[in-house]
């Protein structure tokens, strides 16, 4: 068999998923003992090793490994790690110690957390995220220090990244600075989220993780110069398999850089040896060694992305060395990025709901500038030890390259039809997709594996997974209101959506949850009333020039958010209607009604909104988060009492406050479901208990987000 490594693959593969089902480790253990902890808010010690650290813009995060609790004066020890958690607005200077780098032993002392499971469709998965990453529970860390310091060649090598890293920061603006101390240091502190966005929209994320790519050119670099010098196979390929090694103890070790390494390591064996290299077989081993020194590496997006890149570059250029006996270097490299972008659609698409169009044109512009970015970066980095003038000139070619990508991530996503959203696919999708490469690749008679091939790779774009039409969805946003609802003609609308308990609710649920479904844009979107708790998500994706059609709001002046809202709609060619009067909207053969109220109360001033459906049995109210006398004014009030007669799905008011949800609008009501949308263990005790007393009199179909995460209804519910 030519590559048997291919079928030792495959059975590490099963192994692997074996065990992580069915011998996870005492992660369970671990939880359970701190059970009474979390929820108590009690704090623990322990100690451990820390294995990354990681700077955002409002915390300091220690992932910590080799984890000893000292719990009831017993000793308990972790096989994961912790994820310990310092807020920057915290007096930091007093809770945090020097020498807090990977490497290092600390003692810490905080409060457990348990990490969030997805509470929506397509959600973030905190917990997912964190087992794949080795973390069993996160701590709200309120004091960490240092036991031992790492050994000398760690702590030599974070101060070289150190300096280095603040060379960048002084010779280069901001964005080019973060970019090449991502490209070259694997330090990510200096980037903004923005700035990331930016280059994840283009497809060029690659370029800002230390990756094959980086660890490639590193490597052959140092083993040709050192070959052309006349030093010998054995000797070059030492020095630059110790200096690989070496880079990446500095900048971090990935699952991206450790697979590379690996393969470096094989390549660089096969030279001495005089044996050739195959690039597939190395990667297979690769995945071997990986998944059973680490099987949880396997749940990474990193791991993913990383195989089935190198994998698609080796493949695609096997099947047109096959073909032609000579083949042009750039028929070489444009094929090699399509490779990359064959084998890795389906993850981008499955974790990122949407795919950059233009990706394997641009990494033809892009890859080969990564090159002279690495050298002139790395050798302005080590000369400015030396001199600061001259690393300033050798950094003149990555300043140019850098200031040439940024423009590119900046200006890629105002070009038309630059980024597909398509939806999240199906898992089994997913099985056909790699199942139609593997068709192609062994095929049959090469026009029918090409046929038969294609056929099964479309069927990743014709059935994406989608939004059930006639569907109320109520997305847990926290503390807060977000609804999306989808007529049978297609229309999508959007009543309020946001959250005073959560950041980034636009982007992280409402546009995150849309794009999953293959939704890119709102049509109509209607706000209650201005507190923060319902228009937060709004106001930031129009700031993020999201494609909404149209507001509709009622007039408020004296609200600053109402005109902020308004002027922000009106920069990015949003329609604003203003509603002055009860007014009635088609929509297909479905309908709106919309009402203005205007009371004393910041809650009693705004919309509340009624959908009546063609299909029976989602009619649905939405009533902000009046008071209960605005209630009971309106349900006795001539000529639009008729509102709230009859509806099978009522959105209960202010989050199910005690001050709201009266028997009068309950009674006129008589819903069959009752959703309270609020957040868990939030300070204002919603939902209280007298109003769902209330509502239990009403109905026996009351569901609560901050219990049962995103709610979604559809006339054959509940669901």
């Amino acid at each position: 068999m030519k590559r048997p490594l291919i079928v030792v693959a495959c059975l590490t593969l099963l192994l692997t998923i074996i065990r992580l089902r069915f011998f996870p480790g005492n992660d369970e253990e671990i939880r359970e003992l701190l059970l009474p902890y979390a929820d108590a808010k009690l704090p623990i010690a322990g100690k451990g090793i820390i294995k990354e650290v990681r700077s955002g813009e409002y915390s300091v995060r220690y992932y910590v490994t080799s984890i000893e609790l000292e719990l009831s004066g017993s000793v308990q020890r972790s096989d994961s790690g912790f994820l310990i958690s310092f807020y920057k607005y915290e007096s930091i200077n007093n809770k945090l110690s020097d020498g807090l780098i990977p490497g290092a032993e600390v003692s810490f002392f905080g409060v457990p957390e348990y990490f969030e499971k997805a509470s929506n469709d397509c959600g973030y998965d905190e917990f997912r995220d964190m087992y794949g990453k080795g973390m069993v529970m996160k701590i709200k860390g309120e004091k960490i220090e240092v036991i031992a310091k790492p050994v000398g060649i760690k702590r030599f090598l974070r101060k070289v990244r150190d300096n280095v890293s603040v060379f960048y920061s002084e010779a280069l603006d901001g964005k080019s600075a973060g970019v090449l101390s991502a490209v070259c240091l694997g330090d990510k502190e200096l980037l903004s989220a923005e700035l990331r966005d930016d280059y994840g929209k283009a497809g060029m994320s690659h370029v800002l993780a230390i990756s094959g790519l980086h660890i490639s050119i590193f490597g052959v670099c140092i083993y040709e110069f050192l070959r052309r010098r006349g030093v010998g196979f054995a000797i070059a390929a030492a020095v630059a398999v110790i200096s690989v090694l070496l880079y990446i103890m500095m900048a971090g070790v990935t699952v991206s850089s450790l697979r590379a390494v690996i393969m470096f390591v094989i390549s660089m064996g096969a030279n001495v040896l005089g044996r050739k290299y195959d690039g597939l077989n190395a990667s297979f081993l690769a995945f071997c060694l990986i998944v059973l020194w680490n099987p949880r590496y396997m749940l990474q997006i990193g791991f993913m992305y990383s195989f089935a890149a190198v994998m698609g570059i080796y493949l695609v250029n096997e099947l047109i060395e096959g073909k032609y006996r000579r083949v042009n270097p750039i028929l070489r490299m444009l094929a090699s990025s399509a490779g990359v972008c064959i084998m890795t659609f389906p993850i981008t698409a499955y974790y990122s709901y949407e795919v950059p169009v233009y990706t394997v044109v641009l990494n033809l512009i892009i890859i080969p500038l990564v090159t002279p970015l690495l050298i002139s970066g790395v050798a302005a980095g080590i000369i400015s030890y030396a001199s600061y003038d001259l690393g300033s000139v050798a950094l003149i070619p990555a300043k140019l390259i850098l200031k040439f990508f940024n423009m590119i991530a900046s200006y890629y996503d105002s070009i038309p039809g630059s980024v597909a959203v398509i939806g999240r696919p199906y898992k089994m999708l997913l099985l056909v997709y790699y199942a139609g490469i593997i068709v192609i690749y062994f095929g049959l008679k090469k026009r029918l594996q090409w046929g038969i091939g294609i056929i099964l790779l479309i069927a990743l774009l014709i059935l994406p997974n989608r939004i059930y039409r006639d569907s109320v969805t109520f997305l847990d946003v926290g503390q807060g209101d977000g609804i999306y609802i989808e007529t049978a003609s297609g229309y999508k609308i959007m009543i309020d959506g946001g959250s005073s308990s959560k950041n980034n609710v636009g982007e992280g649920v409402i546009q995150s949850y849309l794009s999953c479904h293959g939704r890119g844009g709102i049509d109509m979107w209607f706000i209650s009333h201005y507190d923060s708790d319902h228009i937060s998500g709004l106001v930031e994706l129009l700031y993020a020039r999201y494609s909404i059609d149209a507001i509709f709001l009622a007039k408020s002046e004296e609200s600053v958010k109402y005109r902020e809202i308004t002027e922000a709609a009106k920069r990015n060619g949003v329609k604003v209607c203003e509603i002055h009067e009860f007014t009635e909207v088609k929509i297909g053969k479905d309908r709106i009604f919309v009402m203005p109220v205007n009371g004393d109360d910041a809650n009693d001033r705004g919309l509340i909104v009624r959908m009546d459906y063609q299909t029976e049995g989602i009619d649905a109210l939405f009533a902000g988060d009046i008071s209960m006398e605005m209630e009971r004014s309106l349900v006795n009030a001539r000529g639009v009492g008729a509102l709230f007669d009859g509806v099978d799905i009522f959105k209960a008011i202010h989050h199910g406050s005690r001050n709201s949800n009266s028997d009068e609008m309950l009674a006129k009501c008589k819903p069959k479901t009752i959703v309270i949308s609020c957040g868990r263990n939030n300070r204002y005790g919603h939902p209280h208990s007298e109003a769902v007393e209330r509502m239990q009199r009403y109905t026996d179909d009351i569901r609560i987000t901050a219990r049962c995460g995103g709610v979604v209804l559809r006339p054959a519910y509940p669901d």
